[in-house]
């Protein structure tokens, strides 16, 4: 288990790359950050990953001290942020990531949850990519939307992609990240009722991957299963082979139980369009589970029926939820729902920087579960993640030792108690607006 002293250098180092890679770090490499000042390119970083949800004049003075002559000035360090190329959040979140690899498996396997989440936005006027218009009156919001992929073991971010709101296209998203995926072959993707296409599945078992979606009642309109030969009641796990074409010709629009014919502009990247010849074979499994209240569940995988029974996708299935749990933290313990600009850019920059600081805190809390006292406990003990994020901020801006950071995170503890159900109340949220916020 990798050390705070450890974790902390790996992010160090991942900044220093970057700083050595001046045209991928900088809107203007020849003079951007050539002088020496309060806030050069790592604090600038630092500030940015530090940040909580707090005006920036406040969000400096915690970063830098409270001495006057320290501390930049709110515009100062907006210059200075301004001078960061688009690519410097991205880069840092990808190279911070392999420098501490994903290597856990739960049953031989690496559990990859993918999700997303729309993301609200402080008002700007001039931003019409990302402007959602009220449906019965004059007016509306802004909105990006985050996808991500979720190391469920290691409980870290393995990717994301951001994309506007109004043009968001969860699947292709998905598509992407599959395809730059770097996982081996033991790898499962987890995803809810809006992810099974056949263009995604044929992209995962193209890798020799694995896919464990949760889909729509076959009758139900728009759904994948329609027309194929499954059970009309009852649990049942059933195999299926379809042929999949975008030709026409009857002998496959008549028989949706064996062929599926794609429309003239439906995205299938295996059958080129304009190709009528091609039949493209997927085979995959169809599974109904019952569930405690008597209701049924339709999970599609082309998991090994050998290692993988009824019960056992279920339970593998319900792993899914704890992404639900890492958006939650992301948003509230780690303020995404409060940014500290109207800039678009910036408001990348800063999700980016709360992507980068989930997975830095979780590291922490993670070594700290390892190390801490287990006493016979009725329960079993773990830290709490959103009173770790403090302690990971701390950290970014003193040297603090491992031994420091274990004292601080074993304070935090939280028991652990399976099987603990609660209602789920959904309520709208919007961003905290800049000009009302708190100091």
């Amino acid at each position: 288990m990798i050390s705070p002293k450890s974790i902390r250098s790996k992010l160090s180092d991942s900044i220093q790359q970057l700083q050595k890679n001046r045209t991928l770090a900088f809107q203007n490499p020849e003079s951007d950050f050539t002088r020496k000042g309060k806030c050069g390119f790592e604090k600038t970083i630092n500030t940015i990953l530090h940040f909580g949800a707090s005006k920036i004049p406040t969000e400096l003075r915690s970063y830098f001290g409270h001495h006057l002559k320290d501390i930049p000035t709110s515009s100062a360090f907006v210059q200075q942020r301004a001078k960061l190329a688009a690519g410097v959040f991205p880069f840092l979140f990808h190279h911070f990531n392999n420098a501490i690899p994903f290597s856990k498996t739960e049953n031989g396997f690496h559990w990859i949850a993918c999700d997303g989440s729309d993301i609200n936005l402080p008002t700007n006027q001039k931003d019409t990519e990302n402007f959602i218009p009220y449906k019965s009156k004059k007016g509306g919001y802004w909105q990006m939307h985050l996808n991500a992929l979720f190391d469920i073991t290691e409980q870290r971010f393995v990717d994301l992609v951001i994309q506007p709101r109004p043009q968001c296209k969860e699947v292709a998203a998905l598509v992407t990240m599959v395809d730059r995926c770097s996982f081996p072959e033991n790898t499962v993707f987890l995803g809810d009722r809006g992810y099974p296409s056949f263009n995604l599945m044929a992209h995962i078992a193209e890798k020799n991957m694995y896919f464990l979606f949760r889909s729509k009642k076959p009758d139900s309109s728009g759904c994948m299963l329609k027309g194929l030969p499954l059970p009309d009641s009852g649990e049942y796990d059933k195999d299926i082979s379809i042929g999949i074409t975008r030709s026409r010709k009857k002998k496959y629009t008549k028989h949706p139980e064996k062929y599926r014919s794609l429309g003239k502009k439906q995205r299938f990247d295996f059958i080129s369009i304009g190709d009528r010849e091609t039949v493209y074979t997927l085979a995959f499994r169809v599974v109904c589970v019952e569930l405690s209240e008597g209701e049924y569940e339709y999970l599609i995988t082309n998991l090994p029926r050998q290692s993988f029974d009824i019960q056992k996708l279920k339970a593998c299935y319900w792993k899914r939820w704890r992404i639900e749990v890492a958006f939650r933290n992301i948003k509230y313990a780690l303020s995404m729902v409060r940014f500290h600009s109207r800039n678009r850019e910036f408001i990348k920059q800063e999700i980016y920087a709360r992507m980068i600081m989930y997975n830095y805190t979780s590291l922490l809390a993670k070594w700290a579960d390892k190390k801490m006292d287990r006493r016979n406990t009725k329960w079993k003990y773990a830290v709490s993640f959103s009173n770790a994020v403090s302690v990971a901020r701390d950290t970014l801006r003193s040297k603090m030792s491992d031994k420091e950071v274990l004292a601080h995170l074993s304070r935090y503890k939280i028991p652990i108690k399976p099987g603990r159900k609660a209602v789920r109340n959904v309520r709208s949220q919007s961003a905290v607006p800049l000009n009302y916020r708190g100091s």
